[in-house]
């Protein structure tokens, strides 16, 4: 009974230990962590001819937009489908992604028949999207 005595004691020790290293462990690398990177479009990801193709889909999908939502981490903006086909609206998406990968670019096809280009991210992306694609809210 006395060996039970002396190893509860000494297993409560150890759990407390093992936290307290599991703490250390974590705090540490929290510390190493690095600050979120900036928002920044990296304009020499796309060549000339992609760039003026960009633009291009660019002016139509700004064409299209008749309907923004606000989303918790960005923006939905409803488009017409007349104005700016699919494929058209895939290769915008191709192309920001090469240039602003920090977005999370979605194209959702509803049963409405309605299509909506979802943009979002980390935090702060809100105000960087309003900047960006001019939107008034």
């Amino acid at each position: 009974m006395g060996a039970y005595r002396l190893r509860i004691p000494m297993i409560g020790i150890l759990i407390a230990a093992c936290s307290l290293m599991a703490a250390e462990v974590s705090m540490a690398a929290k510390s190493r962590q690095p600050e979120a990177e900036p928002f920044a479009c990296n304009l020499g990801a796309l060549s000339r001819a992609e760039r003026v193709r960009y633009e291009q889909l660019g002016r139509k999908l700004a064409e299209a937009r008749v309907e923004t939502k606000e989303l918790p981490s960005g923006y939905a903006f409803r488009l017409r489908k007349e104005a700016l086909t699919l494929a058209e609206l895939g290769q915008w998406v191709s192309a920001e992604h090469k240039c602003c990968p920090f977005f999370d670019l979605a194209i959702e096809l509803k049963r409405n028949d309605a299509v909506w280009l979802c943009v979002e991210g980390r935090e702060g992306i809100k105000e960087f999207i309003r900047a960006e694609l001019a939107i008034g809210m």
